[in-house]
């Protein structure tokens, strides 16, 4: 690589980093008080403690949202005993993974989210949160931090897997084709390719399933489903928000 080349891939890492953390300070988590049950609450497991929490602690679970019945908020217990409830974007999450990749490189960061995309089926299951833990004693005072983005990112990808839409008036709901695939190309895009947060990780959203397919063919993903699709109660089509659009997100 000659001086030209080389000055123009350091002008692009530092753009890269710069443009990282304004996502970071951009997104972040806003929390308002619980005022009542989340309704279809599970799955619930406690984040690890990070200087944004102080003295309350943060779990995370599924529940009804939105959308559909796999949200998937934080809520913040505080030692009083009250609550609050935030709802974590893409944004905010991915972000913070590039955080942690500015300081222990994007290779290793995408090494753990492939290595989590791989063990991600449709439920929860201790084998991951075992795995996650035990990673994220590796990053020494940004133990909790992996932690914490990494069971968003997990949650993420599971609810990807139930990811259908009734739309208004139809007979059976769209289900999904490419599941948790969706995070790992947004994923590919930020730390392999460069990209900026905001863009990848929603240029999914209004693309053609076979055109994301074939975009993550090309990255080396696949997605190879062994469980049962759309088993559990909450798939069920007659649970669903009855939705005029079948868009997940605004872009």
């Amino acid at each position: 690589m000659d001086s030209i080349a080389e000055l123009r891939k350091e002008m692009a890492e530092r753009q890269w980093a710069e443009g990282v953390k304004n996502a970071v300070l951009a997104h972040t988590l806003s929390f308002r008080p619980l005022t009542s049950s989340l309704a279809m609450a599970r799955d619930a497991l406690w984040l690890k403690p990070t200087s944004e929490t102080g003295d309350a602690c943060d779990y995370i679970l599924f529940a009804r949202g939105s959308y559909d019945n796999f949200a998937a908020p934080v809520v913040r217990r505080y030692p009083d005993g009250h609550e609050d409830i935030a709802f974590p974007e893409d944004q905010y999450y991915f972000s913070r993974l590039c955080l942690l990749a500015l300081k222990y490189g994007r290779e290793e960061m995408y090494t753990e989210c492939r290595r989590l995309y791989a063990m991600t089926t449709d439920v929860v299951t201790p084998e991951v949160y075992t795995l996650i833990d035990a990673e994220s004693k590796h990053f020494g005072d940004d133990e909790g931090l992996f932690f914490n983005i990494m069971m968003h990112l997990y949650y993420g990808m599971i609810a990807e897997e139930h990811y259908q839409r009734r739309w208004q008036g139809s007979v059976t709901p769209q289900r999904t084709r490419m599941g948790k695939l969706m995070k790992m190309h947004a994923l590919h895009r930020i730390l392999v390719e460069g990209h900026d947060v905001d863009t990848a990780s929603c240029e999914c959203v209004n693309m053609n399933p076979d055109q994301v397919l074939g975009q993550a063919a090309g990255m080396g993903l696949t997605r190879t489903v062994t469980w049962h699709p759309y088993s559990t109660r909450y798939d069920d089509p007659d649970t669903l928000p009855e939705l005029v659009r079948g868009r997940k997100k605004e872009v």
